[in-house]
């Protein structure tokens, strides 16, 4: 009787505990944090005058014709918790889309409005979070991410 006691308790604190980690889980997932094994590191450098900040490794080196002529990728995860909002403005992101959906290359645009290091760098990064629809057979793909920033004041 004792036995069966101790091997329901042991059961029950073991389900227990695994549903507690299955939680924590799904909800650092679904707040759009970064997995924890994935630090990109953001570099920055001075290009014509102007701050460009990157992260990731570059495949494309002559991308414009692609970004105008491919179709657009739809957007399955958003990395919203990482976004900066503490400026006004919009940040023109040139990325790379790998064939699984995950971006692999991001890099700031002239275009961009925003000129804080630390709100570029952060941008940078949640961009990095972002996932998009596979496309198969498709090796690497580039686009352009604008992030309007608008926040009342």
């Amino acid at each position: 009787m004792k036995n069966n006691l101790f091997f329901i308790g042991l059961s029950f604190l073991m389900a227990l505990f695994l549903l507690n980690s299955c939680s924590k889980k799904v909800c650092v997932e679904s707040l759009g944090e970064a997995p924890e094994n994935e630090t990109a590191e953001v570099r920055d450098t001075l290009i014509q005058d102007r701050w460009v900040y990157f992260a990731g490794e570059r495949k494309l080196f002559n991308p414009y014709d692609q970004i105008k002529t491919q179709p657009i990728r739809r957007v399955t995860f958003r990395n919203a918790a990482q976004l900066p909002f503490t400026d006004n403005g919009t940040i023109k992101l040139y990325i790379e889309i790998n064939e699984i959906g995950k971006v692999t290359y991001v890099e700031t645009l002239p275009e961009t409005t925003i000129s804080t290091k630390s709100t570029l760098k952060k941008a940078v990064k949640a961009a990095l979070g972002y996932k998009y629809e596979p496309k198969y057979g498709v090796p690497i793909q580039a686009s352009v991410l604008t992030i309007s920033l608008n926040i009342p004041w």
